[in-house]
């Protein structure tokens, strides 16, 4: 699916008892051409021809043609929980309790890893880093929304692939909130998340400069349009809101090693003498990075 924010499915073509799931891609799954996500379904009857039918509905509400998916099953039998399904083509008979067949390449068995809930994780064969969260994997889209939560990757754990097709697939991983401005791809409106999944809007840049102070453009972090459904649109931003701009992230510091995200590493901050805990070491309402841009003194107010 391209562009697809939710996912309606059905038994029949009337859509009477339909289950909606947000269309969240798996990166194991998807490509640069197509993003796909699998989804658990139960069709209407074990044996015999079988079609399921599926509406993807974008982020501007726009709904192409319902899509039938038809399934010859033939003719089937319940399974018995007694027997171990076998492994294809790898000279393994059945597949013992605790293990499961690499989607990497299909054949080799490999041990499921069990996981703690909050853990840091990313496949062998595999670059999405992902975290566990009601015993499903959501993954971070990108670096960048990773380092608005940590600050290098000395917290992810690589397992094995079979463990990642274990845990099924979760809604993504947004950018942490509190860290930084949001701002839609084509989208002129800037949001602040001050709690996780709501969306407050700051009005004006007198508002955002009231807050932030005058480079509040640095703090402003983009996403794409189908990012937007995850989150809920709050009220609106007062220009009296106690933000401090000095532990918000820059969008050119999301980067390994940089505490602050202000753009300098901290190798960087201990050489100039900055704080490493905020972006803007003396207080003057332009960041440190910026003041070694310039060639001015981010110790001294000037």
């Amino acid at each position: 699916a391209r562009g697809a924010v939710r996912v309606y499915l059905s038994n029949t073509e009337a859509m009477l008892e339909v289950q909606m799931v947000d269309f969240n891609p798996d990166p194991m799954l998807s490509t640069v051409e197509l993003a796909q996500m699998s989804v658990p379904w139960t069709l209407a009857g074990p044996s015999g021809e079988q079609t399921v039918y599926v509406l993807f509905v974008s982020s501007t509400n726009n709904r192409p043609p319902l899509l039938p998916a038809t399934i010859d099953l033939g003719s089937c039998t319940l399974p018995n929980t007694d027997v171990i399904t076998p492994v294809p083509d790898n000279g393994v008979t059945a597949i013992p309790g605790g293990f499961g067949i690499s989607p990497f390449d299909g054949t080799t068995l490999e041990e499921i890893q069990v996981l703690s809930e909050g853990e840091v994780f990313k496949g062998e064969h595999f670059d999405t880093i992902y975290q566990l969260e009601a015993g499903r994997r959501r993954p971070f889209l990108d670096d960048e929304t990773y380092f608005t939560w940590y600050t290098d990757f000395s917290e992810v754990h690589t397992v094995t692939d079979a463990t990642l097709t274990a845990y099924p697939i979760g809604s993504i991983m947004l950018p942490k909130a509190g860290s930084t401005l949001l701002q839609i791809n084509s989208n002129a409106e800037v949001y602040i998340s001050e709690d996780q999944n709501i969306l407050h809007q700051i009005a004006d840049e007198n508002t955002a400069q009231a807050l932030l102070g005058s480079a509040w453009q640095v703090f402003v972090f983009n996403l794409p349009p189908t990012i937007f459904m995850h989150y809920i649109i709050g009220d609106p931003v007062p220009s009296y809101a106690p933000w401090d701009m000095r532990h918000f992230f820059t969008r050119f510091g999301l980067h390994a090693n940089d505490t602050d995200r202000d753009g300098l590493t901290d190798d960087e901050e201990s050489r100039y003498g900055t704080d490493p805990e905020v972006n803007d070491t003396d207080g003057d309402g332009v960041i440190d990075y910026t003041e070694v841009q310039n060639g001015s003194n981010p110790l001294a107010r000037e």
